[in-house]
């Protein structure tokens, strides 16, 4: 309700409220822990995503550079394989968006071309500064993105739109 409120910028108002057991609430069907889960699978479900694309950006990205010593090649050619794989899943398994691609794929692509030269830079500074290797200084740079782009693909590329 909170995202909803956000997005049709409506006020949010605190307003106190009894709290009443009856009978030491006994009758209650919250469940601590199935309920979190529920709350987390969107979540879940997003970081294993990202862990499949990771691995084939990592994969590729590793190889390519093995292949020309330059961080820039390795960097394009994962991005390229990892963002066809992960637009797809985000969309459908993940967010289960069912917004038009041709809304939905320009916001995604200036993300991902966004987080790509954050990445890139923070791989150069993180190889430069403190010596890291490259494909160290890779993961290290897109776990920092991570949740960031998590919060970016939730609320302003695949979210729903409200009922109107």
């Amino acid at each position: 309700m909170l995202i909803v409120c956000k997005r049709q910028a409506r006020a949010i108002v605190q307003v106190p409220i009894a709290t009443i057991y009856i009978d030491q609430n006994r009758a209650s069907s919250f469940n601590p822990l199935l309920d979190s889960m529920r709350i987390y699978f969107l979540f879940g479900r997003f970081s294993f995503t990202s862990l499949l694309t990771a691995a084939i950006d990592n994969v590729t990205f590793a190889a390519v550079f093995r292949a020309t010593g330059t961080i820039w090649s390795g960097q394009v050619v994962g991005r390229v394989l990892a963002l066809t794989f992960n637009y797809f899943a985000l969309r459908r398994v993940v967010f289960h968006s069912s917004r038009r691609h041709a809304v939905v794929f320009p916001k995604y692509l200036l993300l991902v071309a966004v987080s790509g030269v954050i990445s890139y830079v923070l791989i150069e500074r993180l190889v430069d500064w403190l010596d890291l290797p490259v494909v160290l200084a890779k993961l290290v740079a897109e776990t920092t993105l991570f949740i960031a782009n998590f919060v970016i693909e939730r609320d302003l590329i695949f979210y729903k739109k409200p009922p109107s």
